[in-house]
């Protein structure tokens, strides 16, 4: 379980440092670990209007003739 959250930290550290989110997220994700890397992925990486885009796709490719 532990690793997990190293392994989650990790990712989130490198998906700021990739992505040059202000520094906030660094202190936020490596000193409250658990919390902070679970509030990057909410706000940061997880966005309502990409996973809308990803299930239209995937409504094209199953369906075709719907639009």
């Amino acid at each position: 379980m532990y690793y997990l959250l190293i392994i989650v930290q990790v990712f989130c550290l490198y998906h700021a440092y990739k992505n040059r989110k202000p520094y906030y997220w660094y202190f936020l994700i490596f000193f409250i670990p658990a919390i902070g890397s679970l509030i990057y992925i909410i706000t940061q990486i997880y966005n309502k209007s990409d996973a809308e885009k990803i299930q239209e796709e995937i409504t094209t490719v199953l369906n075709p003739t719907k639009k």
